[in-house]
């Protein structure tokens, strides 16, 4: 089983020793790790790119023009190996936690050859690392449908909106084309939304594996601008019409339920954006999707969705611009 671990570099150099060094010091399995230099600009990130793969047959660096992390991803997707197994993307200011992590994966795999794989991950800040996560037992979803797999980690709150706490079987995405949009927000999610519609079987591990590092500055932190908005727009459209094209009832559900909790951070972010900046109400179309807050098995979006039901999208919509203006929701 062989592993092709994409990695999107823009001005992490601080960060991008301990990343690498992290990739590099996994035992016992068969990988490659893609450093896709994105344009950096600090005139030490592209050169440490150079100098890893260099030392080490593993790496392979590779540098663009500045494009974004969705190019930088797609570029990666592109260039991993056709004998390679399963992605993994890793932020270039992350780390992986173990040095057995790609061997906790690989044995889990080796078992049920899952077209997804979850793990578990830590935040880590200044103060070291801490553990954000829910207990789940991986034993609950043996034995049932790969439907009912996916909503009891919906419904256990342990499918994130993000990208790199998942390992995705690469015949699946190159073989229904599934690339990250260049989007500022949400492609992380949009992305997994499609891959939901193709994938046929679900795994879980239940370790630590991945250190997310929060910083300042950080996706999460930026200011919210009318091109974030409009990104919004075409990603829940998107939403709209990909969910109308399956058919299996609890596939849509799951993949309704998934959208369901970037969908209140988008339309939260976007009221408050727009009541900011005195923008006309009729040109609120993010509303026009409100539907997916009936979807309620992330336990994210329950008590949301309960207020939607009773009080309506006027008291929802307030409720969420609140929301938004106090807390950042951690949404890629």
């Amino acid at each position: 089983m062989k592993f092709s671990i994409i990695v999107p570099v823009y001005n992490t150099a601080k960060y991008l020793p301990e990343c690498i060094e992290s990739i590099l010091s996994q035992e016992n399995v068969d990988f490659e790790c893609l450093l896709i230099d994105d344009g950096s600009t600090d005139g030490k990130s592209s050169e440490l790119c150079d100098e890893f793969a260099s030392k080490d047959m593993r790496v392979k660096a590779f540098h663009i023009p500045n494009s974004g992390v969705a190019e930088a991803r797609n570029f990666g997707i592109r260039k991993s190996s056709t004998d390679s197994d399963y992605l993994i993307f890793i932020d270039s200011d992350d780390f992986l936690i173990s040095d057995r992590a790609l061997e906790s994966i690989e044995h889990l795999l080796m078992e049920s050859y899952a077209d997804v794989l979850i793990y578990n991950f830590k935040e880590y800040d200044s103060k070291g690392l801490e553990d954000k996560s829910n207990n789940f037992n991986r034993q609950s979803i043996k034995g049932v449908t790969y439907n009912e797999v996916l909503n009891n980690l919906i419904s256990s709150g342990r499918v994130t909106h993000l990208i790199w706490d998942k390992v995705i079987k690469r015949q699946i995405v190159i073989e229904n084309e599934l690339f990250f949009l260049k989007v500022e927000r949400l492609e992380d999610s949009e992305l997994f939304g499609r891959v939901i519609k193709y994938a046929k079987s679900y795994d879980y591990c239940e370790e630590f594996l991945y250190a997310y590092r929060k910083r300042k500055g950080s996706m999460t932190t930026e200011a919210i601008t009318i091109s974030k908005i409009n990104d919004y727009q075409e990603i829940f459209n998107r939403v709209d019409i990909e969910g109308e094209e399956i058919a299996d009832k609890l596939s849509r559900r799951n993949f309704y339920s998934y959208s369901a909790y970037p969908y209140l951070a988008a339309l939260g972010i976007s009221e408050f954006f727009f009541d900011k900046k005195k923008i006309k109400k009729e040109n609120r179309k993010i509303r026009d999707f409100s539907y997916l807050l009936k979807y309620s098995d992330d336990p994210r979006v329950k008590n949301v969705s309960l207020v939607y039901r009773i009080f309506g999208k006027k008291v929802t919509t307030f409720l969420l611009k609140v929301a938004a203006k106090h807390r950042n929701f951690i949404v890629k």
